[in-house]
């Protein structure tokens, strides 16, 4: 699967229980590229609280089955989020460049590798679980 954002294509989505979905709330985000001042969007939907409580029920009703779940289970499912981030780290990286007006390569490749060491330590966590 291509990686669909860019510069070019931000979403303007919440990700909320596996699935974009619209904001409820109205209020619009601008943002700028504090590198050169350049207009990155001034369409970008805030999430409210309506939309954090329906995030927060979503994480609440996968729990039970998450905790149910074994360890070599979860372990899997979290290697294939890193190998995806890891896949698309370039392109990741490019969005939050954008908006931090830092170098890809002195940050945005730093912030990619932590995500994997993130990820070694998660794994640990799931193990005592």
């Amino acid at each position: 699967m291509t990686f669909p954002w860019s510069p070019k294509n931000l979403c303007k989505q919440n990700f909320v229980n596996n699935e974009y979905v619209d904001s409820k709330n109205s209020k619009k985000l601008t943002v700028y590229n504090p590198k050169d001042g350049s207009l990155i969007a001034d369409d970008v939907p805030l999430a409210g609280a309506e939309d954090v409580d329906a995030a927060v029920a979503a994480g609440e009703k996968a729990w039970p089955a998450w905790k149910k779940m074994g360890a070599n289970q979860r372990r899997g499912i979290l290697n294939k989020f890193a190998d995806l981030v890891e896949a698309n780290g370039e392109a990741i990286a490019e969005l939050t460049r954008i908006t931090l007006g830092a170098p890809y390569k002195a940050f945005g490749a730093f912030e990619v590798g932590l995500c994997a060491e993130v990820r070694s330590h998660t794994l640990s966590i799931i193990r005592c679980s």
